[in-house]
């Protein structure tokens, strides 16, 4: 059997909440924001040099460029935030 439905009338939309990842290094707690790194900044690093943040151009794809993070000491700790709109 099937069905539908109707929204209350006092129903709120969902809120979309957009997020950045961080990035924190955990020798020196330098941090890098995702929505910061673009084309023109691809290429830091963190004061003690263990994290190397960088961006790969790839071919045939929907996105501009990935970004990479390698470390030389320790793991970076990697997080969302919420950003407002």
């Amino acid at each position: 059997m099937g069905g539908f439905g109707f929204k209350k009338k006092n129903a709120e939309e969902p809120v979309k909440k957009r997020t950045r990842t961080i990035i924190k290094c955990e020798e020196c707690e330098k941090t890098f924001y995702s929505d910061e790194i673009n084309l023109n900044n691809a290429a830091d690093s963190c004061t003690c040099k263990n994290l190397k943040i960088g961006i790969i151009k790839p071919k045939d794809s929907v996105f501009l460029f990935y970004v990479t993070v390698t470390w030389s000491i320790s793991r970076p700790k990697f997080y969302d935030e919420y950003l407002d709109i």
